[in-house]
């Protein structure tokens, strides 16, 4: 992953730059090493032969155990191998071996191949990807959220780590991540293959060489749960909305300011959006949540802030409900009482509103370190 270090020297370029998207290669500036990443002159992610620095991971959608049969992507100089399946409770997972930790051309295609244990199948596809589309996202950086972590970004982000995920009966999602933020870059569908031998599997997946097939599938079933899920096509619907912090003890004199949404949905895509930096909260065509942290200040020397889950099934039986139409302006208000707790999260839309399974969280409250002022174009 991309991070950077809060150094001050640096720091001070930054301040004094125009613009701090564009920097010119030709100008002296101090090479920086930063953590897990090659080192080089800061900020860009491109070596000297215009490669650039990413990671790289492949997972199984939760509760659907699966391995990888030999999966690559394709680039203008050779292929970059996916390393092993990661078969975890979070989509997609990144905390894995990456095979593709370095620089590279970016890809032309996707190849995914994997052997499903609960459906006895090998699924095999080769997907074109738009190589002028991904230059723009890896070209892209913008300012981040200030924090005091030596171990991440505390003034840019960028794109730089590609994650695919696989489900029930073929399913591909390809992901695009930054420290900050993750988007679907494309969905594709594979199709079952005999093309890839059992031996060839095992062999690459350290499989012992008196495992039969047969074992192998029985094992994974009488550890898997009964169904394979099959959620995608429900978590890719987005619905137009926007969350909202309201407090009961605000008055005119005393407003909320929100600071942050730190947004993570059940699609595997996350948002943070930063008050300080956008300050519209605008409306958006965004999946159903699975958890937003979220913190606001009112008119004292503090930083309020807690998180909410919204139970799963609720939420989206709520959305569909009260949000159906993508022209419909809802918004998910959390409410803030006056003992600092929050009281109930609502979908508003109109005069309509439904009152989303949460449980109750206490309010944090911490004192304000420093101000905190926009970095000037």
């Amino acid at each position: 992953m991309n991070v950077f270090p809060s150094s001050k020297k640096v720091v001070s370029l930054l301040l004094l730059s125009v613009s701090p998207f564009f920097f010119s290669q030709t100008s002296e500036q101090t090479p920086v090493k930063r953590i897990n990443t090659p080192s080089e002159i800061w900020p860009t992610n491109k070596n000297k032969r215009g490669d650039y620095f990413y990671e790289m991971s492949i997972s199984s959608f939760p509760g659907y155990p699966a391995e990888n049969a030999g999966s690559y992507f394709t680039t203008a100089k050779g292929n970059v191998v996916f390393g092993k399946m990661s078969n975890t409770a979070s989509w997609p997972s990144i905390k894995t071996a990456l095979a593709g930790d370095d620089h590279h051309a970016l890809p032309r295609q996707l190849h995914v191949a994997w052997f499903s244990p609960l459906e006895d199948k090998f699924y095999e596809g080769t997907f074109n990807l738009d190589t002028a589309e991904l230059k723009k996202d890896f070209d892209k950086m913008w300012r981040q959220y200030p924090n005091d972590s030596p171990l991440t970004a505390g003034m840019y982000d960028r794109y730089s780590i590609f994650s695919v995920g696989v489900a029930p009966g073929g399913q591909v999602v390809l992901w695009l991540s930054s420290y900050t933020r993750r988007k679907i870059i494309g969905t594709f569908q594979a199709k079952e293959t005999n093309n890839i031998s059992w031996k060839k599997f095992a062999t690459l997946n350290g499989i012992g060489a008196g495992v039969t097939r047969e074992d192998y599938v029985s094992t994974a079933k009488e550890n898997a749960a009964t169904d394979l899920p099959d959620k995608l096509q429900q978590y890719a619907k987005t619905y137009n909305w926007r969350p909202r912090i309201e407090f009961a003890g605000a008055t005119e004199q005393q407003t909320v300011q929100p600071l942050k949404f730190d947004i993570y949905y059940n699609n595997g895509e996350e948002e943070s959006q930063y008050h300080l930096y956008e300050k519209e909260n605008n409306y958006r065509l965004r999946a159903v949540p699975k958890k937003i942290i979220f913190r606001f200040k009112l008119d004292d020397d503090f930083v309020y802030g807690t998180g909410i889950e919204p139970e799963e099934d609720d939420a989206y039986r709520a959305f569909e409900n009260m949000a159906a139409n993508s022209d419909d302006k809802t918004e998910l208000v959390i409410r803030i009482d006056n003992d600092m707790n929050v009281s109930e999260v609502l979908l508003r839309n109109g005069n309509r509103q439904h009152k989303l399974n949460v449980v109750p969280k206490a309010v944090g409250k911490a004192a304000q370190r420093e101000k905190i002022d926009a970095l000037i174009e």
